[in-house]
């Protein structure tokens, strides 16, 4: 490992701006802006920058030509302002366009290597966002980046470590990929565990094994086997229902979340009283009756008593007829279903009556036992994948700085430099 302060042979100390300059944008007025044609050239702004690429896909136009302003393919372009102050992209969209003034060109001084800069410039990225200034709209001047120190390689150097860098992290980023895509296998897992519990697949042999058949189970709908009702919204206007109050009341957004245990918002027992609230006690299940993007159909548990307002069905269930966490487990599978039954035009809804037809395929109440503790030992499995993947994420998140930093105190490229001097004394 290399010691602090201490170069390789051959690596200089310097400043960034000695490496290289950064080039500003222009000032485009809004009234040089057009409507996209053939005679348009696009204008990169802070927002097509995105991923360490930049495009032209979303550009905004103009038919002004602005010389000396001109980007090229391959062009590093960097966040100056906002909060997204520092992000880098590699300019990959179509010439001519031009970078407006919010955004920087990070260009060569001399020979170089591209590739080198743009890994350099990386490795670099949490570094300009703290030198940023400005609060919640960060700023950095072209000076600042320039004022940058660096330890540079030599030319052969920067070209060996611009191969061995993109190798290193293309094998990140793949490994990225392949881990942030298994999420999405363990819902589809989650979602099949749901149908065959529901079906009866997932207890097939249990059946066979105590004599009992999928003709046994019965069709049945939710207002059949557990009380359906509703919350209110005490009126804002009168501070006595909600100042110093301390009775949970929930509203849909909480069925984001497979358990509530805690509330953002509280009533006073006057509340309840005056404007006739109803305390659902734990294990009530509330189910989102209002809301066109995902909230209309989410079910959670109570795990607390709490009260709610008027979007949310709360279900209390007849235990002498369903096992509470297989209602649940059904209604999480009949998402779909109970959202195409909402109705109305642009916002449909739910109500009571909907709620109350939701239809049930119910097994007798020891399958249903059967049925939720298999279910509970897949989902633990699929549980204990996703934070094993989770974790493995944040490692490879932090293996790539790592690799930078390898790359950038000489460690990465030291066995290449040894390999030099022996390929030199050979030739003496």
């Amino acid at each position: 490992m290399m010691k602090e302060d201490v170069l390789p042979e051959g690596w200089e100390k310097t400043k960034l701006g000695k490496y290289l300059y950064l080039k500003n944008g222009y000032a485009f007025k809004k009234t040089d802006y057009v409507e996209k044609s053939k005679h348009s050239y696009p204008i990169i702004r802070i927002s097509d920058i995105n991923n360490f690429t930049a495009t032209d896909k979303n550009a905004i136009h103009t038919n002004y030509i602005a010389k000396g302003f001109e980007l090229e393919k391959n062009d590093l372009l960097i966040a100056m302002s906002g909060a997204t102050t520092g992000k880098l992209g590699v300019y990959k969209g179509n010439i001519p366009a031009y970078q407006n003034q919010r955004v920087g060109n990070l260009k060569l001084i001399g020979k170089g290597d591209s590739q080198f800069r743009n890994y350099l410039m990386l490795s670099l990225q949490e570094l300009i966002e703290k030198l940023a200034y400005g609060g919640a709209q960060p700023n950095i001047s072209g000076k600042i980046i320039e004022d940058i120190d660096i330890n540079l390689p030599p030319l052969p150097e920067q070209q060996y470590l611009s191969k061995k860098l993109t190798a290193l992290l293309d094998e990140v980023a793949q490994t990225k990929q392949r881990l942030e895509a298994i999420p999405a296998l363990l819902k589809q897992f989650r979602q099949s565990v749901l149908a065959d519990a529901v079906s009866g697949r997932l207890t097939e042999e249990w059946r066979e094994n105590n004599e009992l058949s999928l003709s046994d189970w019965i069709q049945s709908n939710v207002g059949n086997i557990a009380k359906v009702e509703t919350g209110k919204t005490p009126s804002r206007k009168n501070q006595e229902y909600w100042e110093n109050g301390y009775i949970p009341w929930l509203t849909s957004s909480c069925t984001g979340l497979p358990y509530v245990n805690f509330a953002d918002e509280f009533v006073t027992d006057l509340a309840v009283k005056e404007c006739g609230l109803k305390i659902f006690n734990k294990n009530t299940l509330l189910l989102a009756m209002y809301g066109e993007g995902k909230t209309r159909g989410q079910v959670t548990e109570l795990k607390l008593s709490a009260t709610c307002n008027q979007a949310c069905a709360a279900i209390t269930a007849n235990n002498n007829l369903i096992n509470n966490q297989y209602l649940k487990l059904s209604l999480l599978k009949n998402y779909d279903e109970i959202r195409k039954s909402a109705s109305g035009g642009n916002q449909p809804n739910l109500n009571l009556t909907k709620v109350r037809e939701i239809k049930i395929h119910l097994p007798s109440l020891k399958e249903q036992t059967q049925i939720v503790q298999k279910v509970e030992t897949y989902f633990a499995l699929a549980d204990g994948i996703e934070t094993q993947v989770n974790a493995a994420l944040e490692n490879v998140n932090l293996l790539t700085q790592s690799i930078l930093a390898k790359a950038f105190n000489g460690e990465l490229s030291a066995a290449w430099r040894n390999s030099q001097v022996r390929e030199t004394q050979g030739k003496v």
